[in-house]
């Protein structure tokens, strides 16, 4: 199921012979976890949006049940599935925050995680990969190819004005005891017969994506700055006739840096969306948010559909500057190309 390759060869300067990307004849996108939900957001294309709601217990009303939605929660989850011909195969990225949200949404969408042939973890943040131990739970032993940067499993810090907040850690030990295959890589690799390409680490080129300050990591046995998060990989995506899919859970490697990479390590110009957490809200300085959408003008992405950690003023500032050409993110948006 899973392939790992660092097949990128740099030919001369900055010259590259591109990875062989197989292309898709079609992708769904389906966000499974995010930090907002609304039951009465409209579709948009390419997007259409699910308004489910659950029946369930609940005293305080008349008859005893109440409608629940699917769960928002600060974190980020998303199916993909790609085809080709009559072949489907499915991809899980990243797995939200709580134990119980991935799979409370996963069965309101009639979604069964037993067709899952693999998960991607895009880094090693407990918004990201909190929501595992939920599918174990509820389904046994996952013998599923699992790939995660190495670093995804270093012990966190976060420095705050308010104090020293510990991240809580991924356990190795854990997704080996579980069943899952675990791969770790930071080279580029390939997935689901060479259709999903794994960024592993991102080259940083741009000087107005610093990273996550703040951030310390124990190395060495030492508390080191870690504003970089290293582990911080995306997926790439082509789809026939259309272009590169860029979908990332943070972004913390920058989102113009992972499109450029994306595009980089392909060989292909054409971004039809750059999509998931663009880590965007902590941006206080107005001229760095505005060298964002600058940069996002030459890359020229058909679509954007910014979700968890882009933050509203980010969010809002590519709807006035793109406008619909922002799909923004929502639980339960399913976003098709080709």
């Amino acid at each position: 199921m899973c392939t790992a390759s660092n097949g990128s060869e740099r030919v001369s300067g900055t010259a590259l012979k591109p990875l062989k990307l197989e292309p898709v004849d079609r992708l769904r996108l389906t966000v499974l976890v995010d930090n907002y939900g609304d039951v009465f957001m409209p579709s948009q294309k390419p997007a259409v949006r699910s308004h489910l709601l659950s029946p369930a217990p609940d005293p305080v009303m008349v008859g005893g049940t109440t409608l629940v939605p699917l769960v928002a929660e600060h974190g980020f989850s998303a199916l993909i599935e790609v085809e080709s011909g009559k072949k489907r195969r499915r991809l899980l990225f990243d797995t939200g925050v709580s134990p119980r949200g991935l799979v409370h949404n996963l069965n309101l969408l009639d979604i069964d995680p037993r067709e899952i042939d693999a998960i991607v973890l895009s880094h090693g943040h407990f918004d990201h990969t909190g929501g595992i131990v939920g599918l174990v739970e509820r389904y046994g032993s996952c013998n599923l190819p699992l790939l995660v940067h190495p670093h995804a499993f270093r012990n966190r810090r976060l420095q705050t004005g308010h104090g020293v907040i510990d991240l809580p850690t991924p356990s190795r030990r854990y997704f080996e005891q579980s069943g899952f295959e675990v791969s770790e890589n930071s080279s580029p690799s390939f997935i689901l017969d060479s259709s999903v390409l794994v960024t592993g680490e991102i080259e940083r080129t741009t000087n107005f994506e610093t990273g996550f300050a703040g951030q310390e990591a124990e190395i060495g046995g030492s508390w080191l700055p870690d504003p970089l998060v290293l582990d911080d990989q995306a997926l790439v995506i082509a789809v026939k006739n259309v272009g590169l899919a860029v979908v990332t859970g943070c972004g913390h490697a920058g989102i113009i840096n992972t499109c450029q990479y994306a595009r980089y390590l392909t060989g292909e110009r054409e971004i039809a969306v750059a999509a998931g957490g663009f880590h965007l809200s902590s941006v206080k300085d107005p001229v760095a948010l505005t060298e964002v959408m600058d940069a996002f003008e030459d890359l020229d992405p058909k679509y954007l559909m910014p979700g968890h950690c882009t933050g509203l003023n980010a969010t809002f500032a590519m709807m006035k500057r793109f406008g619909n050409r922002v799909v923004p993110s929502a639980v339960g948006t399913t976003l098709s190309l080709g």
